[in-house]
């Protein structure tokens, strides 16, 4: 059982930076991450940014441990987007990939 009895999805007590977890924070965790994804990310459409993130965060749905759940989120969000490429029909939409510097765009070029 969480701090103060409060227990989160199916009774798994949730934690975030020694405080329970509760559902503001998660979106706030999502909201952050997919900011900082579509800084990262900015060829990529948002509606894909945040599908990832979502999805990544639904992954770990399960996870009884939850205070490193943003950086894994995150993590697995931006190496997901990094390998991401545009339908075709899109053009200026490739897929881009880190670099120390600013992303760089990958492609046909």
């Amino acid at each position: 059982m969480g701090v103060g009895g409060r227990l989160r999805d199916g009774g798994a007590p949730g934690w975030l930076g020694g405080l329970p977890l509760d559902s503001q924070d998660e979106s706030s965790s999502i909201r952050d991450i997919t900011a900082r994804l579509r800084a990262s990310f900015p060829l990529v459409d948002t509606v894909v940014v945040e599908a990832t993130v979502r999805t990544a965060w639904d992954s770990f749905r399960q996870a009884r441990v939850r205070a490193y759940l943003p950086i894994l989120v995150e993590r697995r969000s931006r190496k997901a987007l990094a390998s991401y490429r545009a339908p075709p029909g899109r053009e200026g939409r490739e897929r881009v990939v880190e670099s120390a510097s600013a992303p760089v765009p990958l492609g046909g070029e």
